[in-house]
């Protein structure tokens, strides 16, 4: 149709003729991390499962790259039903049952839009989402003990199959029935990129005939989360966020870390710009850099004042996710 107007030719229909039909409310999903300014998620799609029941506009698949070089959409959701609140219980529902591995995404974010209810009732203006960051999940959120549990049990199962024990005597047992209580250490369950600290946990790691099974700070596995693998890489993504994947390590190292999951391996790029030299006091705000990403700037300051000691980053360089920028 658009081609034939475009020709000259007329609209077939007249706007007294067009007729208005329920509702319809679209959620586009974003490979970006919704917790942390909306950056976005480059890396490879691991997993990709999208509902069947609602209309679905997409141009990728499991196996897919996103680039740094383009919009890192993902696909469309569109639902319709004859009352906004049927559409946004639907579009609720879809949203609840698409699964994205391997990159970060705002379906989680979405999903608390849709169920926010100002939004439901249309009560809403461009000032919506940045005031209501923390309930609708904008901002960094807590360790998920259990996604964590469900991805060292994974790995110490996995791990263990695929590896012949040794004679390591700090390793524990692993017959059925034998239970370990390891201590909580400096290893990262998930990780904070903001402030790159390391949170204690503590794992109890109980085997029985079917293999580990793990607790982390007294969380047991969760049971609505979803493991993925792609080489050695496991993701757990539970809620619409993926909020543990790691690299595999041998069940000798995983007994010894007892560790979760930290930051994945993805490359989120960005170009960076700094004005400051090693030897450069700056004082607690104080702007360090400006990374741009996907034609957004964002601001780096100094969470407290000190000295410059180390500048990583050069003016336009490509910087990679969780890399440690500066010291």
């Amino acid at each position: 149709m658009q081609y034939r107007v475009a020709a000259g030719e007329k609209l077939p229909l007249t706007q007294a003729q067009v007729r208005i039909d329920g509702h319809a409310v679209e959620a586009r999903v974003y490979a970006e991390d919704a917790e942390h300014g909306f950056l976005p998620s480059t890396g490879t799609i691991v997993a990709l499962e999208l509902p069947s029941d609602i209309r679905v506009d997409t141009g990728i698949e499991a196996g897919g790259q996103v680039t740094p070089y383009y919009d890192p959409m993902i696909a469309k959701l569109i639902a319709q039903a004859p009352t906004r609140q049927a559409t946004l219980d639907r579009l609720t529902h879809a949203l609840d049952h698409t699964v994205i591995a391997g990159v970060r995404s705002n379906v989680a974010f979405l999903a608390n839009l849709c169920r926010a209810d100002e939004f439901r009732r249309g009560a809403v203006d461009t000032g919506f989402i940045e005031r209501n960051l923390p309930r609708l999940g904008g901002v960094p959120q807590p360790r998920d003990n259990a996604a964590a549990a469900v991805g060292v049990t994974h790995l110490l199962n996995v791990t263990a199959a695929n590896e012949a024990p040794s004679d390591d005597d700090s390793a524990p047992s692993e017959s059925p029935g034998t239970t370990m209580t390891l201590p909580a250490r400096r290893r990262a369950v998930d990780r904070d990129p903001d402030c790159h600290r390391r949170r204690e946990c503590r794992c109890h790691i109980t085997y029985a005939k079917d293999g580990a099974r793990v607790a982390v700070d007294g969380a047991d596995p969760a049971t609505d989360a979803k493991v993925f693998t792609r080489g050695h890489d496991v993701y757990v993504v539970r809620g619409g966020r993926q909020p543990a994947s790691r690299s595999a390590i041998s069940p000798r190292q995983a007994w010894r870390r007892a560790q979760a999951t930290a930051s994945s391996k993805r490359p989120c790029t960005a170009s960076a710009g700094s004005s400051r030299r090693v030897g450069d006091r700056v004082a607690i705000g104080q702007r360090l850099a400006v990374i741009e990403a996907m034609k957004m700037e964002h601001t780096l300051r100094a969470p407290f004042a000190g000295t410059v000691t180390q500048v990583p980053v050069r003016t336009g360089a490509q910087v990679v996710e969780a890399r440690r920028s500066w010291c």
